[in-house]
């Protein structure tokens, strides 16, 4: 939100979730350095602003009640979260300007209500950002600085695509739980170049594992998955096939132990 009241600094309010703080906090940095710290960036999980021992809650209602234009961080996966909606409403109830910025698999064209309601913009377009930008001199009363929106929209970029590939990758493992059920565990024990052969039963299991194996893990890189000689076919037509997974060196170095992996 901005705010200018009496000798105050304008603040620029950033609803976020806390997943999505690398995202919020690189927006704060820039807008704060691109005005050369003439307006504050309100972001909650920053330390800057709120400080250690600070009543958290009591902060973020003071900069929702001192604010006229909030940016709402959206993404596919914050738009479905109470708190991104929550601040939202708070804004719109006391007539701020609400802007939704878009990334991380969210375009502003799929917003859902109440955030369709109002016009938002896609974060990895530079061309946009420096739209923005000058809306922002504008509401503060300044002249637009000059700023490298380019750099900020990669930056995002690299951002997206990390955040976005541990979902999916999440979201893989746990389809092979669903197939295998306790197979990390014996994955995670294995070597590089190590296999494991196993039994996934059932029609939709094998469906589920097809899809895997033609989508997220389709190059091979972190396993490679490829099916064994073995498969049944049962009277009421369940099929069970044997298959075998062999584990790659990104597993080792890259997966298994990150703090995004849901199974380290």
């Amino acid at each position: 939100c901005i705010m200018a009241k009496g000798n105050k600094k304008p603040i620029l309010f950033i609803s976020h979730i806390s997943e999505e703080k690398e995202a919020a906090s690189l927006l704060k940095d820039f807008f704060e350095h691109a005005f050369l710290g003439a307006i504050e960036v309100f972001v909650s999980s920053n330390e800057k602003s709120i400080t250690y021992g600070a009543r958290w809650l009591d902060r973020i209602t003071n900069a929702l009640q001192s604010c006229d234009t909030m940016l709402v961080l959206c993404s596919a996966k914050s738009v479905q979260r109470p708190w991104i909606n929550f601040e939202t409403g708070f804004g719109s109830a006391r007539g701020v300007e609400v802007i939704p910025v878009c990334y991380a698999g969210q375009d502003k064209g799929q917003l859902p209500a109440p955030l369709s309601f109002y016009q938002g913009l896609n974060l990895r377009d530079a061309g946009v950002l420096e739209l923005l930008l000058e809306q922002i001199a504008e509401k503060v009363n300044m002249h637009c600085p000059q700023a490298d929106c380019a750099a900020l929209a990669e930056r995002i970029g690299k951002i997206e695509e990390r955040y976005m590939f541990w979902d999916a990758c999440n979201a893989a493992f746990d389809g092979l739980e669903a197939c295998m059920p306790g197979i990390m565990q014996t994955l995670k024990q294995l070597p590089v170049g190590g296999t494991y052969e196993f039994e996934v039963e059932g029609t939709e299991e094998n469906q589920i594992f097809k899809k895997l194996r033609e989508g997220f893990f389709a190059d091979g890189s972190i396993l490679a998955l490829s099916e064994a000689e073995g498969m049944t076919i049962y009277a009421d037509y369940e099929v069970s096939k044997d298959y075998i997974v062999t584990v790659q060196q990104r597993f080792i170095d890259e997966i298994a132990g990150n703090e995004e992996f849901k199974y380290k």
